[in-house]
């Protein structure tokens, strides 16, 4: 059909024809065609052969590729505005000027016509082209931001037309005009320019290119838009609109590297970055570092909102902030939950950020987990400090390197009588006085910072501390230096205590061991560690006193270790009082004295000892007992004699004087007992007399000996002397006594047992004392014992010291009569009393009733 209409035409008018099959690229646009048929004219004028049929438009125009642009160009700009085209140019392929007609048939159907066309009238046709597409493009050429250039492709060859300065300018050339593209600009960058034309012309549509250029040795890139114009004839112009975008390709590049850099800082960052929308709480975006701490996958991220990870909602989070959504915001150690359950502690930076389309909270996170428990411990370990410094019995001052107090403890407090507020930031030298102890130098810290600054610590020295209340203290204290982690000096530490009870107990140590802690005297650890000294021959002659008290374990047995210590204190007193300073008196141990005498002849000595024998010594806790010494000495004239020789010597010659002392002393011990057991208690002598009495009667009645007579008057005297070592409240109770009391109470037959004990006169009869509390049947007291165990003499005053007790008045009850007591002796014969003792006790007391009467 297509055919006959070719030929209909070709009938009427001598015209070429062809279809062609048109092969797009992506874009839709023509960018080669294939010949599918022509006619014998169309052929002709090209000089085609039928076996082209078939071939593509690039392989037909081989050798005039300029003539496949043009032809392409007729096409896209017939398919571009859907309808017929033409163009009349000369055309090379042909040797002619011939008119080209491209008319559309629909999707990639078309079909061409060429026709003989006038070749002056073709010249004039194009010359009206180039007018109308001037006069089109003319107010673009005034633009003084845009270099303008005109280009119009003819016979393969694109040339200048009309240029404004400015593209004059950047090409560095002043006459553009009819100048082709080869002469203006070099071979390499020709070629990449006419690429650019080519596409513009053959596809009819814009193209947009960037290059660089260098003219007068200045570098610039411009950014050219080609644009094909067609005009009303077919010719096909370029129209070049080009902008120096030099400076914006810098900015832009420069906006890229800053955007690579920014991606980088956010993608590579070891910090948590998140970008999330404050408002819905829903998270935008999350770096690397968000996903590794959080366990989740960024797609997992962005499906998630801040209530997801975050322990504390973020209302509660600016609660404390106050600072919801504006500015910077730093939140402190925010609880954060992981995927996993773990919970970790976070610092979180949040910036309000502009991105160009929305405004967002960009937050920058760190892990401070670590740091929070290391804080928490320091804040532990801090506060156990505060308190080991507040608790510690040391006083703790520290200084600063300038020498300012910056802690002061309350045991600080304490010891110097300064407040904390009173001398905070102040200088320590302006408020403390220190003095060395031992060289009375006042110490200056100022000085002592050198040593601070090279020693750690300085080893506890004693020193004296002038108080707040103008008071010397004695104080041990030793300095440490505060150094930082480099090493460099930062202060001074300096603990100290009051040591002034220490000062006192170490004196009082040191006093005590040279000195007896009862008599004060030097003790016998002095004497032996000075005998060196003692015995120089400069104290030529030295006498030595030795002196034992008489009856001292008497004394202590009986009236106890007090009145014991009391006697040596007198003997000590009276010794002081006899020698001087110059003489060493010394107590040696339990009731022995030394005194040595440097420089003093034997008849010196003699005085003393004999004012000391003419001096009483009283014991205030015994009444009616004058104390006795007994005394020997010896004297050195020279070295052949130690003073441990002169004090054997001497100890001979007192033990002489003792044998003599110690008897008259025992005695006036007895008779100082008896009287203070009449004072002390309901016993009295008559008592005494009367059981004397009535054991006499009984023991001559059971014919006992002399000796067992004399034993029986003793015990009569003595058998209750250890009363004198009972509670006169016990002993002179009216009413019945306590189990503690009664106990108290039975202790005085031991005691007066000890008594007896201590008195070699007295020894062999001690054990009467002991048992005279015995009973008949074994329930007496201390030992139990029973019938003839019980000493004959005990089981004798038991009877009579009953009968008395109960037939005179005491204390604690009225007499009972004389037939009451006897009944009660009766009733207890054989339980309390020996049987036979009664008997006869009281068929005595009949016999004396009958003679009474008698008379």
């Amino acid at each position: 059909m297509i055919k006959d209409k070719m030929l209909g035409a070709q009938a009427m008018n001598p015209l070429g024809s062809c279809q062609i099959e048109l092969i797009f690229d992506s874009e839709a646009c023509v960018i080669d065609f294939r010949l599918k048929e022509m006619n014998t004219i169309f052929a002709t004028y090209l000089d085609w052969k039928q076996e082209m049929v078939g071939e593509k438009l690039s392989t037909l125009f081989k050798e005039f590729p300029h003539e496949e642009k043009i032809w392409l160009s007729l096409c896209n700009h017939a398919i571009q505005y859907k309808k017929t085209r033409e163009l009349t140019y000369s055309m090379a392929s042909a040797k002619r000027c011939l008119t080209l007609s491209a008319m559309p048939l629909g999707q990639n159907q078309m079909v061409l016509f060429l026709r003989p066309a006038d070749e002056q009238l073709a010249r004039q046709k194009e010359a009206e082209a180039r007018m109308e597409v001037l006069r089109v493009v003319e107010p673009l050429f005034e633009s003084k931001n845009y270099a303008v250039a005109l280009l119009e492709f003819k016979e393969g060859v694109y040339r200048y037309v009309k240029n404004n300065d400015l593209y004059t300018q950047l090409t560095g050339l002043d006459d553009l005009a009819e100048k082709s593209i080869s002469v203006v600009f070099k071979s390499a960058l020709r070629q990449k320019i006419e690429h650019y034309l080519d596409e513009a012309i053959q596809t009819n549509r814009l193209v947009q290119y960037e290059r660089s250029y260098e003219v007068n040795e200045r570098e610039f890139t411009l950014y050219t838009e080609l644009t094909p114009i067609v005009s009303t004839y077919g010719i096909p112009y370029i129209l070049s609109y080009s902008k120096d975008v030099s400076e914006v390709n810098k900015f832009k590049k420069e906006n890229r590297q800053l955007s690579k850099r920014l991606r980088a800082m956010f993608d590579q960052h070891a910090a948590i970055k998140i970008i999330f929308d404050v408002e819905t709480e829903k998270i935008l975006s999350v770096n690397p570092s968000a996903c590794e701490f959080y366990g989740y996958t960024e797609e997992e991220f962005l499906n998630l909102h801040l209530s997801d990870i975050n322990q504390l909602c973020l209302e509660e989070l600016y609660k404390e902030h106050n600072n919801k959504g504006h500015g910077n915001t730093l939140l402190s150690s925010i609880p954060q939950i992981l995927k996993n359950g773990e919970v970790r502690l976070l610092d979180v930076y949040c910036s309000t950020i502009w991105d160009g389309s929305e405004r967002v909270t960009y937050a920058i996170a760190y892990d401070v987990t670590d740091r929070e428990m290391l804080r928490q411990k320091l804040i532990h370990e801090e506060e156990l400090l505060r308190i080991t410094l507040q608790l510690i019995g040391d006083g703790v001052i520290a200084m600063d390197k300038q020498g300012n107090i910056t802690s002061f403890n309350d045991e600080a407090e304490k010891i110097t009588g300064w407040q904390s507020h009173e001398v905070l930031g102040q200088s320590f030298a302006d408020i403390f006085t220190i003095y060395d102890e031992k060289t009375r130098e006042k110490i200056d810290l100022s000085d002592h910072a050198i040593v601070y600054k090279e020693s750690r610590v300085t080893l506890e020295n004693t020193a004296l501390l002038l108080t707040k209340e103008k008071r010397w203290l004695p104080i041990a204290k030793s300095e440490a230096s505060i150094k930082d982690q480099h090493g460099q000096y930062q202060g001074v530490v300096i603990v100290f205590r009051d040591i002034q009870k220490e000062m006192e107990q170490l004196q009082q140590i040191k006093f005590l061991s040279y000195h007896d802690p009862i008599t004060k005297l030097y003790n016998r650890h002095y004497v032996e560690k000075h005998f060196s000294c003692f015995s120089q021959p400069s104290n030529f002659p030295i006498t030595v006193i030795m002196a034992d008290v008489n009856g001292l374990k008497l004394t202590n047995d009986v009236f106890g270790h007090k009145a014991g210590d009391e006697l040596l204190k007198e003997i000590a007193e009276v010794f002081n009082e006899v020698f001087t300073e110059q003489h060493i008196i010394s107590r040696w141990g339990g009731d022995e004295f030394v005194v040595i005498l440097p420089k003093t002849q034997l008849q010196e000595a003699e005085e003393m000892v004999e004012k000391i024998h003419q001096t009483t010594i009283n014991v205030p806790s015994i009444v009616g007992v004058n104390a006795s010494v007994s005394l020997g000495f010896a004297t050195i004239t020279d070295t052949k004699k130690t003073i441990m020789e002169a004090m054997n010597e001497a100890e001979e010659y007192m033990y002489h004087q003792k044998l003599l002392d110690g008897k008259s002393y025992r005695h006036a011990i007895i008779n100082s007992l008896l009287a203070t057991l009449y004072e002390k208690s309901n016993e009295t002598e008559e008592h005494s007399h009367r059981l004397v009495h009535y054991c006499q009667a009984i023991g001559k009645k059971m014919k006992l000996t002399s000796n067992e007579l004399n034993e029986l008057d003793l015990l009569c005297l003595l058998h209750d002397i250890g009363k004198v070592g009972v509670d006169p409240n016990v002993l002179n109770k009216p009413g019945r006594l306590t189990d503690s009391e009664w106990r108290e109470m039975k202790r005085h037959a031991e005691i007066g047992y000890r008594i007896a004990q201590a008195t070699p006169e007295l020894a062999p009869f001690a054990h009467l004392i002991l048992s005279h509390h015995e009973r008949w049947d074994g329930k007496g007291y201390p030992h139990k014992l029973s019938k003839c165990d019980i000493p004959l003499a005990c089981r004798i005053l038991a009877v009579a010291d009953s009968y008395d007790a109960m037939t005179n008045d005491r204390v604690y009850r009225k007499a009972l009569s004389k037939e009451a007591a006897l009944e009660e002796i009766r009733v207890n014969a054989g339980t309390q009393f020996d049987p036979k003792v009664v008997d006869i006790f009281l068929s005595i007391l009949t016999d004396e009733e009958q003679e009474r009467d008698n008379k």
